[in-house]
């Protein structure tokens, strides 16, 4: 399914740059739910001649990590992929 999935897609729109395949569960539990930022290694280390890039995602970063923190024990879970792949 998932490779059939990929195809039709790329088919449709000339090819994929990124796939978020993202599920929420977090315990199956009532009232529970997840949410995930996808942020950048560039969130870590600066680049030259990117500083723009470099703020969103570091503030996206620092925004996913307060609300971690601020819905701790809410039984909504809060994760952040901070290099997901690109490498430079």
């Amino acid at each position: 399914m998932p490779a059939r999935l990929a195809e039709q897609a790329a088919a449709v729109l000339g090819g994929l740059d990124l796939l978020v395949d993202n599920a929420g569960d977090a315990g199956g539990a009532p009232g529970s739910a997840a949410v995930m930022g996808i942020s950048s290694d560039i969130a870590l280390v600066g680049l030259p001649y990117e500083p723009a890039c470099a703020g969103v995602k570091t503030g996206l970063a620092r925004v996913d990590e307060a609300l971690r923190r601020e819905l701790h024990g809410t039984r909504i879970y809060v994760a952040t992929a901070a290099a997901p792949g690109r490498r430079r």
